[in-house]
């Protein structure tokens, strides 16, 4: 999700006013599923990142550095429950948002 950094102004009687702000962080949301038991040990990493309130360099497959984000939330679907207790399908759900630089931010 890219923000192009601009809000509208409500004015009485008339259109409303543009006016350039300044973007807002870029999120990103990624989906996924697990199988078997691997969607435990997925949920217990991505829980100990959460816990360890750090920001993280993201790159993409092909290497591309996507800069640093943040865990912001995650989201845990378990299905097709067995005997056990365990889910054979787990699907996941990561929200990520951008986390500036001190040279973005001007500091």
């Amino acid at each position: 999700s890219y923000d192009g950094g601009w809000i509208e102004i409500d004015l009485l009687n008339e259109l409303p006013l543009p006016q350039r702000t300044g973007r807002k962080l870029d999120s990103m949301t990624l989906s996924g599923r697990w199988y078997h038991r691997d969607g435990l040990g997925g949920e217990n990493t991505l829980a100990r990142a959460r816990d360890e309130g750090k920001a993280r360099t993201l790159v993409r497959g092909d290497g591309t550095n996507l800069g640093r984000w943040y865990l912001k939330s995650f989201e845990v679907r378990g299905s097709s429950m067995i005997h056990d207790g365990s889910c054979v399908i787990t699907d996941i759900t990561i929200t990520l948002s951008e986390f500036p630089t001190r040279e973005r931010v001007g500091i």
